[in-house]
């Protein structure tokens, strides 16, 4: 057979689509550690 992911449910958000937050602002920090040192700033903010 064919392989499939289970990671998500395509339909379980579709009834979710257009909402907001509450008005929260929220901030999220990617933590990037272990890099090659040929990696550079500039690389970074591509990601």
């Amino acid at each position: 057979g064919r392989w499939k992911h289970d990671l998500f449910d395509d339909n379980a958000n579709r009834g979710r689509i257009g909402q907001r937050t509450s008005g929260v602002n929220t901030t999220t920090k990617l933590l990037i550690a272990n890099l090659d040192y040929g990696v550079t700033t500039s690389d970074i903010k591509v990601i």
